[in-house]
């Protein structure tokens, strides 16, 4: 009995592989809660994942959470406490 060469191993190999990615489900992401062309703090959807102090339309309370929230985020502020 004669064994395939090593070349023909490996390109087989390579072709099933190369297969087997075609098979990938594609990956749809669920319907946004918000539209991509509304301003960010007219945002809203789910109240449980909002800031407590904000409310949807209110651009200067969203401006001061977003600032808020960078501001822990912030290594040099976060070193000096």
């Amino acid at each position: 009995m004669k064994h395939a060469p090593w070349g023909t191993v490996i390109a087989m190999l390579c072709g099933v592989l190369a297969f087997a990615g075609c098979t990938e489900k594609p990956q749809e992401g669920a319907k946004a809660a918000k539209r991509a062309d509304a301003q960010a703090w007219q945002g809203g959807g789910d109240p449980a994942f909002m800031a407590g102090d904000w409310r949807s339309g209110d651009r200067s309370a969203w401006e001061r959470q977003l600032k808020a929230r960078n501001q822990t985020q912030n290594e040099y502020v976060r070193t000096q406490q």
